[in-house]
């Protein structure tokens, strides 16, 4: 069993109700896409879906594998797909970020029992990649009996590479690996961990007791501070690790409070100018000390 502890508290493992970070993080091992994403390589690769065809610029055709099977073991075909986008979709259900995440999608259709076509509203570059993330493919049958949706992460059931079989906000989640795991890429492997608990610690503090008296395995987001006097304990190993995300700050060049002062586009370059970047790359960690420094909204991989 690995033991993880999280910043808060997972009441359920569903990405499209919870699009936090760490609820994402979860969802990923439970629950598959249409694709998925070869990081080494750049590349977008099959994943439920073994094949796919742009027949136009707005449509493209997804053949399915007959071989997937969700944890309860019943078989993933179009009408589970079908039905998880249209759920998603249907202005009815109403959850955070809906319009970002499938805002671009125009609808999609059932060709034949492995095989669906799917629609963007618009000539949609990142239409791909768009899938490798949302929706995520939820048996048709089982979710469309429940009497309220947002109860589904509760006692979820994918495809992914491990099952939840318990669900508690307080005890946490426990994830079990799913011996029948036979779609497994390198996008998306199969599951090496037998078991996973991944419980709620709020306080950092706490997790270093934790992981100090032998409870916790693993923690994020540490202080350098704190990571450096861990990593000074043979028990224990650090490593500092490349994210998607990134902090920024923005300025108020519209004016929309009471200090005008950034308006003044000679007033933003100015800050901008006196912040040591490679500085503040030291005091985050040694280790990306040398990085290249980031010159745009996002990474220079983002493509």
């Amino acid at each position: 069993t690995l033991r993880f502890g999280f910043y808060q508290p997972m009441s359920m493992v569903d990405s499209i109700y919870d699009p936090r970070p760490e609820g994402a993080l979860m969802a990923r091992n439970v629950y598959d896409n249409l694709v998925t994403f070869d990081a080494d390589r750049r590349k977008v690769i099959p994943h439920i879906a073994e094949s796919w065809k742009r027949i136009a610029d707005k449509t493209i055709d997804f053949n399915l594998r007959r071989d997937v099977k969700f944890h309860d073991g019943s078989e993933l075909d179009a009408d589970d797909v079908v039905y998880t986008f249209n759920f998603a979709t249907n202005p009815k259900n109403n959850f955070r970020f809906k319009g970002t995440r499938f805002g671009w999608i125009a609808g999609i259709e059932k060709l034949g029992k492995y095989k669906v076509r799917v629609r963007s509203k618009t000539v949609y570059a990142p239409f791909l990649s768009r899938l490798t993330n949302t929706p995520p493919v939820y048996p048709s049958d089982h979710h469309a009996k429940l009497a309220k949706a947002v109860t589904f992460g509760r006692n979820p059931v994918g495809t992914g590479p491990y099952r939840a079989i318990s669900v508690d906000k307080n005890k946490g989640v426990v994830l079990v690996k799913n011996e029948s795991y036979g779609h497994a890429n390198v996008g998306k492997p199969a599951a090496k961990i037998g078991r996973i608990h991944v419980f709620p610690v709020p306080d950092r503090q706490a997790q270093v007791a934790k992981m100090l008296i032998g409870t916790q395995d693993i923690m994020y987001n540490v202080d350098k501070d704190q990571a450096i006097s861990l990593a000074a304990n043979p028990d224990f190993r650090v490593s500092v690790q490349s994210s998607v995300a990134f902090s920024y700050v923005t300025f108020d060049a519209a004016g929309r409070t009471s200090n005008k002062v950034f308006k003044d586009q000679r007033v933003r370059r100015a800050l901008m100018l006196a912040l040591d970047r490679k500085e503040l790359l030291k005091l985050v960690h040694d280790d990306i000390a040398g990085a290249p420094l980031q010159q745009a909204m996002c990474h220079s991989w983002h493509q």
